[in-house]
């Protein structure tokens, strides 16, 4: 019942910790983010899946921009996609 707001939550404090160069606490929670995503994606993907894109986006924008991870960038950013 909670873990949308978890995974919610979870994703706007990575996009805090992203602004203040904090990129490994910003990983962290994109990545626990999209991991609770992914769980409820699979029990309903018509709701979940734009959240999951959303997340993944945001961690393809932290690769890319922050620590220049092209390839693990390109890989969320096809996962967003998806």
């Amino acid at each position: 019942y909670y873990m949308p707001y978890v995974a919610e939550t979870l994703n706007n404090i990575a996009n805090l910790q992203r602004e203040k160069n904090n990129f490994y606490h910003a990983e962290q929670g994109y990545l626990q983010a999209i991991e609770i995503y992914t769980q409820l994606t699979d029990l309903k993907s018509d709701i979940y899946l734009p959240y999951l894109g959303i997340t993944a986006m945001n961690l393809s924008i932290l690769y890319f921009e922050s620590t220049k991870e092209i390839n693990k960038s390109l890989a969320y950013a096809k996962k967003a996609i998806m």
